[in-house]
């Protein structure tokens, strides 16, 4: 098996909407290997069954609630990157649709060093389709990027302390 270049890392807690993510992500163009990891969140044991079923491609990891009496977004990231094996690391919410140019696109730019790099969303009602609005003129710096939609080197990450899962509202 050839081991992932990228890893992308959904999370999500007891919402069905992962397979449409899992569903918009099989047409979504693979610049590298590419694995896909989803974390469980789920307080009610067996709400995504199906979804473990229809895709057993998908790496599925179970956060353990008895760690926290509530998994924050920061430590199912933070569980999703030690789970995963790529070199870079992209996040996804679940009910998140990509464009099929999404992943290809941020992964030139994820390729120069130390580059952290956001996608934009565009809102379509209950689901969210993400694009890349590439730059023209080079590289354009922004003060916040949103978790949902980042991906950056996994070295990187690492480098500045990962998500602080001591926070508990936007601390993604």
């Amino acid at each position: 098996m050839i081991k992932p270049v990228i890893s992308i890392i959904i999370i999500t807690k007891n919402d069905p909407g992962v397979a449409i993510t899992l569903d918009a992500l099989g047409s979504v163009l693979k610049p590298a290997p590419t694995e896909i990891v989803v974390v469980d969140g789920s307080t009610t044991l067996g709400q995504l069954d199906f979804a473990r079923h229809n895709y057993p491609e998908v790496k599925w990891v179970n956060y353990d609630s008895s760690w926290s009496k509530h998994a924050t977004f920061s430590q199912q990231r933070n569980l999703g990157v030690k789970s995963s094996t790529g070199r870079y690391v992209v996040f996804l919410d679940c009910s998140c649709v990509p464009d099929k140019q999404w992943l290809s696109h941020l992964f030139l730019t994820l390729q120069e060093p130390k580059s952290i790099v956001g996608s934009c969303l565009l809102s379509t009602g209950r689901q969210s389709a993400f694009g890349l609005r590439p730059a023209r003129a080079g590289q354009v710096m922004v003060q916040d990027v949103p978790a949902n939609g980042l991906g950056t080197e996994r070295t990187t990450l690492i480098d500045v302390g990962m998500f602080d899962e001591s926070l508990t509202y936007g601390e993604d």
